[in-house]
């Protein structure tokens, strides 16, 4: 397969574009800088084939992506898995976790999406990955990452931070920095963690078991 990657290496970075309505332009390329790997996951092609941003690897059933887009894209690896049992997105993931010898940063556009279905898979997929691959969905209103163990958030005073437990409960929840402060809590499914906001410049949030999700407001 032509534009074929070498194996990803411990801090790479990595940038997913999905098939779901994606942030503007200018702002997604604040991000998209000098990764070291861009996919695409099927028709998220479609999506980005005007913003002159060449992705190095496209990857699906290919039931989403243009004939005019792949014309377009010319030169770059592709990928095809056909089976129904997995999402695009989940290809990808699949593909970077297979080609990563520890964790990188990857950084995903159009995981939040229109449909709750979609929005809700894309979620679940998290946890999956988490001992290899730092995920983060990136909308333009938000930023969704699991804490993991710790988890660092920096920004301006005020700023609204939403912590949500994705597994039946996450124990052990103590967080600094935060107007709301925790210590060695269990946050249930629910609402206990909505709308908290930054106190200081930088926050953490340390989880002993479970699945927690940061939703970091912009």
């Amino acid at each position: 397969m032509p534009g074929q990657k070498p194996k990803l290496t411990f801090a790479d970075s990595v940038v997913i574009f999905a098939n779901g309505p994606l942030p503007p332009e200018e702002f997604v390329k604040k991000y998209v800088e000098n990764p070291d790997l861009i996919v695409c996951a099927d028709g998220g092609a479609n999506r980005i084939i005007d913003w002159k941003i060449k992705p190095d690897v496209l990857i699906g059933d290919f039931d989403s992506v243009s004939k005019e887009t792949l014309l377009e894209l010319g030169d770059i690896a592709l990928v095809r898995r056909p089976e129904q049992d997995t999402t695009d997105l989940q290809k990808a993931l699949d593909y970077v976790d297979s080609r990563s010898n520890g964790e990188c940063t990857v950084l995903v556009f159009g995981a939040t999406g229109e449909r709750p279905d979609h929005f809700l898979g894309n979620i679940s997929l998290l946890p999956y990955y988490q001992k290899r691959l730092e995920i983060e969905f990136i909308d333009e209103k938000y930023t969704i990452k699991l804490v993991g163990k710790q988890l660092s958030i920096s920004g301006e005073p005020g700023k609204t931070v939403s912590l949500w437990s994705l597994s039946e409960k996450a124990t052990g929840v103590t967080t600094t920095g935060l107007k709301y402060n925790l210590k060695n809590k269990t946050i249930l499914q629910g609402t206990m963690g909505i709308s908290n906001e930054l106190d200081e410049p930088e926050a953490t949030v340390k989880v002993r078991s479970g699945n927690l999700l940061a939703i970091i407001h912009h």
